[in-house]
């Protein structure tokens, strides 16, 4: 079996020049690279790497986390580059760049922006030596310089048509060469992806015929390497409908330790209402180390009424505010990968092989990651796996993947056959009669995403075979998914059906139950709104009337104002808040909310004050509150305003 990375850095701890000069074989692409993007030259280069390297090997003593080498090295080789740059800056060359800069104040910059910006002037530089001095002179004259076209004729003795035609063919020539350095930049960086997935990749395969727990492991950072390679898909998902999947995706962006998906976090950090999702949003930026969500993590801390957000918050101000210049985590982090990149080292071959290991965590892991790369040459075995595993998560694992890689709006455009299709559609229409709930729905969810309408009579068949023992049996998770597969076959007399059903179980409102209204609420539909309004009325569990209140919000229906108006009244405050919301979204809904605030209920203005977009309407009701409501609304006036 071949030395693993982590067996080697122990080797060398030991005093194994060898296993460290195999280290130093694997990592010198990497620091060279890492040494020419910071300097710009490739002898000062070549000098840095040898220099991390030498270093290296004399501080392995004090290497705290030998899993995290290639971290460490890295940043041996980015603070002896910086430290370059600084010797460098102290002792300037008057260059030709600096005449037009230093007549002119300059913005405040960090070292690094300082540097970037020297490096790309100085690489443009560099590189105009290679053009001709005719055209050379004219471009520096003018680009460097400063001079206008007519002053730069003029001091080179030359007509103005002239120097256009030089500056011209300065352009030209300045285009041509530094699209070839950009050429080796790109190439330099695909080399680097490369290198990165063929240690995974190496990695993956020293485990696959290990003991379980390794195999689990292996097969569970496969599935995190997709993840990070398809992000658009998890964009997507952290802007769904469902809580939990927004949560869980929340969470699996902070393990990709991808700096990419810091800002879609801090977006939803700002749009987000459920708490669950918003601490696991703050526990994955500070995961990310992602400074700049610093001050919307202070704010989330102090006016969040959720302990668990509050705790979740504070712990990642706390967390961020303490961190030192972000290295690159031993996950690569840094190093942005693509599904192609993936396929093409070999990873979409290592799924599909885990596919078939007779440890069930590990298929569940293989089928995600098979999934997410969006696997075409995987749907007849994710098929076989749906109808035939033995674990029920394996199964949901493979009805969620085949929807991934039959969905439209997949980010690959791999051609996927007439056959394979029908096969995976008629697995998934099997699937929803399968004895265990989860994949039911999951299995509709898929085909709601994904059926064409060559199948559309085969999957509406199927559905109509099973729809009748599903909502006269036990409720489970496919109350979500039933209906939104009703919707996409068009069936809207079966989802209110469903919806109606459920009602007459008497079952207490809860979890899915509850989304599945809320989807049909988006809908607009008007029957969906009297589901709603009836549940609230006889059925609702009162943990969940606040969330079926929003629904109304969502559909606008003039019809269902009179219960949300009456709600306001409600002893409860998440009830009166709810109730605020959904009315803020009518029309009119503002002017109705501020006439009943008008009538000075304290209760009533401290929960809908979340609803109203006028501070300066807070600001007037405050002094009508006790001191504790009238410190609420003016904070809660002051946070709008700077909004």
């Amino acid at each position: 079996m071949p030395d693993t990375e982590l067996q080697l850095v122990l080797q060398a701890i030991g005093g194994n020049a060898d296993s460290f000069g195999r280290l130093a074989d694997r990592y010198s692409p990497t620091i060279l690279g890492l040494a020419y993007s910071l300097t710009g030259d490739m002898e000062q280069a070549r000098d840095i790497a040898q220099e991390t390297l030498l270093k290296a090997y004399t501080s392995l003593a004090t290497l705290q986390r030998p899993d995290r080498f290639g971290s460490w090295l890295r940043q041996i080789a980015a603070n002896l580059a910086r430290t370059h740059l600084r010797s460098q800056s102290r002792h300037p060359q008057v260059m030709l760049e600096d005449t037009q800069e230093g007549n002119a104040a300059m913005p405040e910059a960090t070292l690094e922006e300082v540097v970037d910006r020297r490096l790309a002037r100085q690489e443009v530089l560099r590189t105009l030596q290679s053009v001709p001095e005719g055209p050379r002179s004219a471009v520096v004259l003018h680009y460097v310089v400063g001079l206008t076209p007519a002053d730069a004729a003029k001091r080179l003795g030359i007509s103005r048509a002239a120097f256009d035609t030089r500056l011209s063919r300065g352009r030209d020539a300045l285009r041509r060469e530094l699209t070839l350095l950009m050429d080796e930049a790109l190439t330099d960086a695909k080399a680097q992806v490369e290198i990165y997935l063929e240690g995974i990749a190496d990695r993956v395969k020293a485990c696959l015929h290990d003991a379980p727990r390794e195999r689990v492991t292996a097969a569970k950072e496969l599935a995190l390497l997709a993840a990070r390679a398809n992000l658009p898909r998890l964009f997507r998902d952290l802007k769904g409908h469902d809580e939990g999947t927004r949560k869980l995706t929340a969470q699996l962006l902070g393990d990709t330790l991808d700096p990419r998906a810091a800002a879609p976090l801090m977006e939803a950090l700002q749009t987000e209402g459920e708490p669950a999702v918003l601490a696991e949003l703050a526990r994955s930026l500070a995961r990310l180390g992602a400074t700049a969500a610093i001050p919307a993590l202070h704010a989330l801390s102090r006016n969040t009424a959720d302990m668990t957000v509050h705790k979740a918050a504070d712990d990642a101000v706390k967390a961020l505010s303490a961190l030192a210049p972000a290295a690159s985590d031993a996950t690569g982090g840094d190093i942005p990968v693509e599904i192609d990149d993936l396929k093409a080292a070999g990873m979409e071959a290592l799924l599909l092989d885990l596919l078939a290991d007779d440890t069930a965590p590990v298929r569940v892991h293989a089928a995600d990651g098979l999934g997410r790369v969006e696997s075409v040459k995987a749907v007849t075995q994710l098929t076989a796996v749906l109808t035939a595993d033995p674990q029920p998560y394996v199964r949901r694992a493979a009805a969620e993947a085949l929807g991934a890689v039959l969905w439209p709006g997949r980010t690959t455009k791999e051609r996927i056959t007439p056959a394979q299709r029908a096969k995976a559609v008629d697995g998934l229409a099997a699937a929803l009669g399968d004895p265990d709930m989860a994949v039911q729905a999951e299995a509709a969810w898929s085909l709601s995403l994904i059926t064409p309408e060559a199948h559309r009579e085969a999957v509406m068949q199927r559905f109509h075979e099973v729809l009748e023992a599903a909502v006269t049996g036990r409720p489970g998770p496919w109350w979500v998914t039933f209906p939104a597969l009703a919707s996409a076959l068009g069936l809207e007399h079966d989802r209110v059906r469903i919806a109606r059903l459920l009602l007459r179980k008497d079952v207490r409102f809860k979890g899915p139950l509850v989304e599945a209204v809320l989807q049909m609420a988006r809908t607009g539909a008007t029957e969906a709104n009297a589901l709603v309004t009836e549940a609230i009325a006889t059925h609702a569990d009162p943990k969940c009337e606040h969330k079926l209140l929003k629904a109304l919000g969502i559909t606008q229906d003039p019809a269902a104002l009179p219960l949300l108006q009456s709600a306001l009244k409600s002893p409860q405050a998440h009830m009166k808040e709810a109730a605020a919301h959904a009315i803020a979204q009518y029309p009119d809904g503002q002017r109705l909310l501020k006439e009943a605030m008008s009538a000075g209920d304290e209760a009533l203005i401290t929960a809908a004050a979340g609803a109203i977009a006028d501070p300066a309407f807070l600001e007037e009701l405050a002094p009508r509150l006790s001191p504790r409501g009238r410190i609420a609304l003016q904070a809660a006036a002051r946070r709008l305003a700077r909004i």
